[in-house]
């Protein structure tokens, strides 16, 4: 979950209270 959360991380990084 933690590799993933980097990735969305920069694609949502407009949405950090998703961090799914």
């Amino acid at each position: 979950m933690v590799f993933k959360y980097g990735a969305q991380r920069n694609l949502l990084t407009s949405v950090p209270s998703k961090p799914f």
